[in-house]
């Protein structure tokens, strides 16, 4: 059954006049960045997202066994239960759990939970379902090393493989420790329904339609578009835990948040405008 409209709500939060200026000149220096930039399409981006600053406080370690790769990213005080499995962007083709580790210093300080920031395999040398299945190992060497309560977050393509994650754990029959979701423009629609994809009004100095095509075509090695692993907007999303779901008003996967909004398992959404 789906949840009324009553059982989730959609926020938005208005910029102040100096916001404006501040967002004005940070997207001018992502689109600078992005004209500018030279070398691999990895290099480009781990460069791109490794800028954000490293919080204070906060240590970071390489985690490298047969199953899980990645970081832990810890603050030096820390609540005594809970972790964040953090999921990184990158079109499912790019992204770096070091690179992600400023990213995740400032929600180990702020949350006061350890994250550990999982490397998952990338397309195209790893296809449809290698990324979910790697984030699934995560999950249980978490909670095998002790993680009773864990929170999933990503962006992007990470907030897909979170959701997508998220239905998988609570459709299965073994109890779950999953306690709640929170993803960033998350990627939920590989199929691009969505009608701001192609919006001209867009001004989007991150991501174009033509390139999330190409990324999800790698990505999906063949593999249907609408799979509920690639694509969890087109799958089961009841009974999922409370959700938290961010995404700016000018913004290429704006409407895959609105896609979502007539889903199940929906606790809340916000919408910065």
């Amino acid at each position: 059954m789906k949840r009324r409209p009553s059982d989730y709500s959609t926020a938005t939060f208005p910029l102040s006049a100096a916001d404006r200026d501040r967002e004005r000149e940070l997207r001018a220096r992502f689109a600078q960045f992005w004209r500018t930039a030279t070398g691999d399409r990895r290099t480009m981006y781990d460069t791109f997202t490794a800028a954000t600053p490293f919080a204070e406080g906060v240590s970071s370690e390489k985690v490298e066994t047969a199953s899980v790769r990645g970081w832990w990213v810890r603050p030096s005080v820390a609540e005594r239960d809970g972790a964040i499995l953090y999921l990184h962007g990158g079109g499912y083709i790019a992204g770096s759990a070091k690179a992600y580790r400023g990213l995740a210093s400032q929600l180990a300080s702020r949350t006061r939970r350890p994250v550990f920031v999982l490397d998952y395999p990338l397309a195209p040398e790893a296809t449809l379902p290698a990324a979910p299945d790697a984030v699934m190992a995560a999950f249980e060497w978490l909670r095998a090393s002790g993680s009773e309560r864990i929170a999933l977050v990503g962006d992007s393509a990470g907030g897909g493989l979170a959701l997508a994650t998220l239905a998988r754990l609570v459709h299965t029959s073994r109890p779950s420790a999953a306690i709640a979701g929170v993803v960033f423009s998350p990627m939920v629609d590989l199929a691009f329904t969505g009608a701001s994809m192609r919006d001209a009004h867009i001004e989007d100095p991150l991501l174009t339609y033509e390139a999330l095509q190409a990324a999800a075509r790698m990505y999906l090695g063949g593999a249907d578009s609408r799979d509920p692993l690639a694509s969890p907007l087109f799958g089961d999303l009841s009974r999922l835990p409370p959700l938290l779901i961010q995404v700016g008003t000018d913004e290429r996967l704006l409407d895959e948040r609105r896609l979502l909004d007539e889903a199940d398992g929906l606790v809340v959404t916000a919408e910065r405008n």
